[in-house]
């Protein structure tokens, strides 16, 4: 009798570490998928800041031309 007990024990320790096993997947899971969405915020934040300096860049040099060819035709 004391032999089957230490089976029930065993395999209460190995469905218990099965468990932890589990759960340790799951959270690794779901800690991998928040840091992707950080990742794709953060990719999306800084294309947004990109396209919004080539567009003042391309505003401005725009203005620049335009003034130097305003002044060109006056001389």
């Amino acid at each position: 009798m004391p032999s089957s007990a230490l089976n029930t024990q065993t395999n209460r320790s190995i469905r218990y570490e099965q468990r932890c096993l589990k759960k340790r997947c799951e959270d690794q899971k779901k800690e991998r998928m928040e840091r992707a969405m950080k990742r794709d915020d953060i990719k999306n934040e800084i294309s947004k800041e990109v396209a919004s300096y080539i567009t003042s860049e391309k505003r401005r040099m725009s203005s620049k031309m335009v003034t130097r060819s305003s002044f060109h035709g006056f001389f």
